[in-house]
């Protein structure tokens, strides 16, 4: 599985402009912490876009998408992806998860189900 860096960088070279990397991923993602989560901004989404990246979307209930179910997407969503407006829609970068969440029907569920995020460690220790 990439980091967003890695990511970054590939579509970087898919889609060359003056960004550089740090700054690229600061305007492209919404949670700018190290071990942020994987959602898009406008800016990202648009950059994929360009770059060719092929998305999937799946519908969500405007009831149904609240801070709880936003702070679990954060933690869980292990791809890139994007919320857009009216009517709501989830916009996933990756097939397996667009499956998924089509099979599950309701994204709140798929969401539960996708188990946290493991957080690579900062420093690897030597023994």
């Amino acid at each position: 599985m990439p980091t967003r860096h890695e990511v970054v960088q590939r579509i970087l070279e898919l889609r060359p402009n003056d960004l550089d990397p740090r700054e690229a991923e600061r305007v492209w993602f919404c949670d700018v912490r190290r071990r942020g989560g994987w959602r898009l901004t406008l800016a990202g989404r648009a950059a994929f876009e360009m770059a060719g990246i092929q998305h999937w979307t799946v519908p969500l209930e405007p009831r149904a998408l609240d801070r709880r179910l936003m702070l679990e997407m954060n933690d869980r969503i292990q791809w890139p992806y994007f919320i857009s407006g009216r009517p709501p829609q989830l916009w996933l970068f990756s097939d397996r998860d667009a499956v998924m969440a089509q099979l599950y029907g309701d994204v709140g569920a798929w969401v539960q189900n996708l188990g946290k995020r493991a957080l690579t460690p900062t420093k690897v220790s030597k023994r």
